[in-house]
């Protein structure tokens, strides 16, 4: 391929993949001859000429596809600590079998194993090897720039997902994997958050006033107390930053914490905690959240109930966000616990012997 034929590649992947070439020529393409493939930060895909040229038609269409896959699981904004080269070979292996079904052409040393097919990005890099020697072959993820906010990228994304969708499904050519993805994503957004919003508003909505009646009481000639927010007590969440809980599910679910506690106009109380407390962070209602996590050594679910008695913090819930590879649990604190799973990949069971559990699982983390 000469370099101009990067404009074939794109329009073929109009007329063969309408829904990858909806979400790719939303963004620039850059050259850059320093990179032996391509790449992308998720704000546009760069491209080695002298790579397109030695590629095919098809292989060359593949390529775009796979960059654009990369930014449709968010393997860009995913990374956290974890050693690039080795993240970028567990990205490749989790989306390659997806493409290869869909019977798109990628080039032939394209990373492929028959034992990673069906997992996640984050289970593979646990199973490969600390430095690993595979080639780059279809392309590199850089992380999103830092002038980018994470969560605003998981909701630009989410939208351009749901538009590629309705053009590819006009012709009739949605993937039919894309539309697993994006369904199972929806879902389980629903889900925990409609479970979370109830948890936090049933214990922060729970006080009474007589001072203000119940409009709907009056109109009725009766006089019920209303419900009024709590001013009284804290909303804690503790972290656990040993695990698996990236940096992009963290905004998410505490940025939704964050709303519900406007309601109460509550103060959060952010405990970030491993084997010990790593960092505290405190929120009011009214503050912009940017969070901090620290840690990466063991798990022990004490420290952070341990931290509130001992800074006598009144709780009106506390919810702890966590994988789960822990069986060292306090005594019950005397509020409400809502206990957030994230379920690691291999069998461990999570019993906790209080509070309530709900499984957080995202399916854009393959």
């Amino acid at each position: 391929m000469k370099q101009t034929s990067i404009l074939k590649a794109k329009v073929q992947l109009i007329l063969e993949h309408p829904f990858f070439a909806t979400l790719a020529l939303r963004l620039p393409f850059e050259i850059d001859e320093s990179i032996e493939t391509a790449a992308t930060d998720g704000t546009r895909i760069i491209y080695n000429p002298a790579f397109m040229e030695s590629l095919t038609l098809a292989e060359a269409v593949g390529v775009l596809v796979h960059e654009v896959m990369h930014i449709t699981l968010l393997h860009h904004v995913r990374r956290g600590n974890r050693n690039p080269e080795r993240w970028n070979d567990a990205c490749d292996y989790a989306i390659n079998p997806l493409l290869l079904t869909a019977n798109i052409k990628l080039p032939v040393n394209h990373l492929y194993k028959a034992e990673y097919v069906g997992k996640s990005a984050e289970q593979i890099y646990d199973l490969l090897p600390p430095k690993s020697s595979a080639a780059a072959s279809c392309g590199v993820i850089l992380d999103l720039p830092d002038n980018c906010s994470k969560q605003e990228e998981e909701m630009k994304i989410d939208i351009r997902l749901t538009e590629a969708l309705m053009v590819a499904r006009k012709q009739g050519k949605a993937p039919a994997f894309m539309e697993r993805i994006v369904d199972q994503r929806k879902k389980a957004k629903i889900q925990w958050k409609d479970i979370l919003s109830k948890f936090i508003c049933e214990v922060i909505l729970n006080d009474y006033t007589w001072t203000k009646p119940s409009r709907r009481s009056l109109s009725s000639g009766g006089y019920l107390p209303s419900i009024r927010p709590s001013q009284i007590g804290t909303i804690a969440i503790i972290v656990d930053t040993s695990g698996s809980i990236d940096d992009v599910t963290l905004a998410l679910f505490t940025s939704e914490i964050m709303e519900i506690t406007k309601l109460a106009e509550s103060e959060t109380i952010v405990i970030y905690v491993d084997a010990k407390v790593q960092g505290v962070e405190r929120f009011t209602s009214q503050d912009q959240i940017v969070l901090h996590p620290k840690g990466g050594g063991g798990t022990n679910f004490k420290p952070g109930f341990k931290y509130l008695s001992e800074n006598e913090i009144e709780c009106k819930a506390i919810v702890y966000l966590t994988d789960g590879l822990c069986s060292s649990f306090p005594e019950e604190p005397l509020c409400p616990v809502l206990w957030a799973h994230f379920p690691p990949p291999f069998d461990f069971p999570f019993k906790p012997p209080f509070g309530d559990v709900i499984e957080l699982l995202f399916p854009n983390n393959k």
